[in-house]
């Protein structure tokens, strides 16, 4: 069938007709297309999918037989069945209970002894531990941790001492326990000595230590304050009764009069990822900073801890579970958050502080730095009256001597290679006095402590030691009485809550190592 006028080509006869649309196209048309009888790609498209329904609905409206019914349902439900039941239980699996119901264990009475001794004097003295296998113990010389121990399977563990000079202070402590050995018998032989500690007075050991409000059985693993309960208060955590008010309580980020000096800090969270390769770096370069970590760095990593206390690194808490503490993050400002009480927070600190104790058998340092940095002038206050005094970083003039080392994500508008890093600390506007913050873990291919031994040798170059925090303080005559203040609220917590210092072996003549 023909007639005149194609719709693209009036001058021509038209021939056919497009399926889908109903334009009319002249014989050139269909040549142009293949002789395919749309006038276009979407006509043709659409004509293949109304083509495709017609023969869908051909199909569906064909008879089946009831058993092939049946079969083709079973086959559709039986997986969909499956994939319902799987997700119900992954959602139970994963969902948190309704309630959390703290159960403190009872501690159990070790029907054991442990027993310390030292033998021969000069290069031929040694010092032999005896107790339960595998216990852990640490030995101090003149109140410095000097040297871990394990029991081996006989419950023995030799450590090999050189006699000279004047006798150090020798003392042993169980760790783990919180309570270190008490009874002291010496031998007639002036350079040997026993020390043995009851079965009773190992039973009473692994009560909770009175210094520290009492830790639960795990840590929480949410950052959050309301994952973590909130303990009663009780008379051992009580604040000094001369409290500060919290406008009067200083925040530390500059150090202005102290001097040629820097202060290195490094923060651990829960993850260990390269510390052991960046203690390994601080010996290598002589370097001894501060460090800041939590109840759940010290209770993952004992042994990381137990090294750094060694190596003479001073430890200050960083709370119990790294949590938030004010709204800054969602509106910068630090105002605290609704479930942030006293109780809680005391409770952070303190658990920190027990668990340190139970690891290494010292003490932390009077400092302590809020995570993420969020804290004001009421966490400040009530951390002094326990005797800690808040250490941020520093920060002048829109710029702060904050490495960024936490930001992994190469693409994040504030990461930084190590090399821009350290042309950026080193420019900050006043580094005599400051204070530097940067991780004991990290997750970047290249760890960002790589450029350190530049940085040192830069920081030398100009005449600016690094060290502590407590030594930058006790440098700077503004700063050393706070610091003394902290020091002294935190001995006095102490004493009022009983003395746990441990008991000496016997003066002997030893070498440090």
């Amino acid at each position: 069938m023909s007639w005149q006028g194609c719709t693209y080509h009036p001058s021509r006869d038209a021939s056919a007709q497009c399926r889908s649309c109903g334009r009319r196209l002249c014989a050139a048309c269909l040549q142009e297309r293949g002789g395919v009888p749309y006038c276009s790609r979407w006509c043709w498209c659409r004509g293949l999918f109304r083509t495709a329904v017609a023969a869908a609905r051909r199909v569906l409206a064909l008879p089946i037989p009831p058993p092939w019914g049946i079969a083709a349902t079973a086959i559709i439900a039986v997986p969909l069945m499956a994939g319902t039941g799987l997700l119900v239980a992954r959602l139970l699996a994963t969902a948190p209970p309704a309630a959390t119901v703290l159960v403190r264990r009872q501690p159990t009475p070790q029907p054991t002894t442990l027993a310390a001794h030292i033998q021969g004097h000069g290069r031929q003295s040694r010092l032999l531990v005896y107790g339960t296998p595998g216990t852990t113990v640490l030995v101090t010389l003149d109140d410095r941790p000097w040297r871990v121990v394990g029991l081996d399977a006989s419950g023995r563990a030799e450590v090999t001492l050189v006699l000279r000079g004047t006798p150090p202070r020798v003392r042993v402590f169980g760790l783990g326990t919180g309570v270190p050995a008490t009874a002291v018998t010496p031998t007639a032989t002036p350079t040997t000595a026993h020390l043995v500690l009851p079965t009773a007075t190992v039973a009473a050991a692994a009560t909770p230590v009175p210094t520290v409000t009492p830790v639960p059985t795990s840590i929480p693993t949410a950052s959050h304050p309301h994952a973590t309960p909130t303990p009663p208060p009780t008379p051992a955590t009580r604040p000094s009764p001369v409290a500060m008010r919290s406008s009067q309580v200083p925040d530390l980020l500059l150090v202005r009069d102290g001097g040629p000096r820097l202060a290195l800090t490094f923060d651990g969270g829960s993850t260990a990822d390269g510390t052991a390769q960046l203690l390994a770096l601080f010996r290598r370069l002589h370097l001894r900073p501060t460090l800041f970590v939590t109840g759940a760095f010290i209770r993952n990593h004992p042994a990381l801890v137990r090294q750094a206390v060694l190596d003479g690194h001073e430890i200050g808490n960083h709370l119990l579970t790294h949590p938030h503490l004010t709204t800054y993050a969602k509106n910068r400002r630090q105002q605290l958050l609704p479930n942030v009480s006293r109780p809680w927070f005391e409770h952070q600190l303190l658990a920190t502080e027990r668990l340190f104790f139970e690891a290494t058998g010292r003490r932390m340092a009077p400092l302590w730095r809020a995570p993420f940095g969020e804290e004001n002038a009421t966490l400040r206050s009530w951390a002094y009256d326990l005797g800690y005094l808040h250490v941020r970083w520093s920060s002048l003039r829109g710029t702060s001597l904050d490495s960024r080392d936490w930001v992994d994500d190469e693409h994040s508008s504030l990461f930084e290679n190590s090399d821009r890093m350290m042309k950026r600390l080193l420019g900050f506007p006043h580094l005599e006095g400051g204070i530097v913050l940067m991780h004991l873990s990290t997750h970047r291919s290249q760890p960002p402590w790589k450029v350190l031994p530049e940085l040192v040798a830069k920081l030398h170059a100009r005449g600016i030691q690094l060290g502590s925090v407590s030594s930058l303080l006790q440098a700077s005559p503004s700063w050393r009485p706070h610091l003394e203040t902290a020091r002294k609220r935190f001995e006095a917590r102490q004493a009022r809550q009983g003395s746990h210092a441990p008991t000496e072996i016997s003066p002997v003549a030893a070498d440090r190592e």
